[in-house]
């Protein structure tokens, strides 16, 4: 099987954590459209050594990161994924205000996105679903226009985590773009929308 492209990426602040029971969301957001999502995985690898050879051993998920490209990333969407402050525009400037703090704390949240997925010629649509996620701000760099131009899109870093029901990532495979986008909006409480 072979994968091409990435869309709709989303996310989806986690209301409660059940103990044992996955994660329950609240309403969630597009951040944007997709560039790249690049997924880091890092797992607990234990070996036992009895009588001079290898008599167990132990493969656990531990933790992992993911860094998503984005097209952009509104004010609003800023809110809901870092915990910064967005301010509406007032009657005498008209213009919003986005205020970044110390203090600011992001959310625990689930993320999705779906993948092109080729096999034997025909198309379908993987959706994943990753339970328990937290974001942070990436580096922030610019560069004037030369002879050409340069595109400069925003990334969010964030870590992945085990959730209480002991699942950190699933995936579900679709027919069309509609179902998978479709599940995902589910998934993250969005209720409108699509791409």
């Amino acid at each position: 099987m072979a994968f091409i492209g990435l869309r709709y990426p989303v996310f989806a602040p986690i209301a409660s954590e059940p103990e044992l029971a996955a994660p329950t969301y609240s309403k969630g957001v597009v951040l944007g459209k997709a560039v790249s999502a690049d997924v880091k995985l890092e797992f607990n690898d234990e070996s036992l050594y009895a009588d001079d050879a290898l008599a167990e051993s132990e493969t656990s998920f531990k933790s992992g990161t993911i860094e998503m490209g984005l097209d952009d990333i509104s004010s609003e969407n800023e809110a809901v994924v870092f915990g910064v402050t967005a301010e509406d525009a007032t009657e005498e400037d008209g213009q919003k205000t986005v205020t970044y703090s110390a203090s600011d704390t992001p959310p625990f949240g689930g993320l999705g996105f779906f993948k092109t997925r080729q096999k034997d010629g025909k198309k379908s649509y993987r959706a994943y679903w990753y339970l328990k996620t937290k974001f942070k701000l990436g580096d922030d760099s610019a560069s004037t226009n030369g002879d050409k131009i340069e595109w400069q899109t925003p990334t969010v870093s964030g870590t992945i985590y085990k959730a209480n029901n002991d699942v950190w990532r699933e995936y579900t495979d679709f027919d069309t773009v509609e179902d998978a986008i479709a599940y995902l909006n589910k998934k993250a409480m969005i209720t409108s929308g699509g791409a």
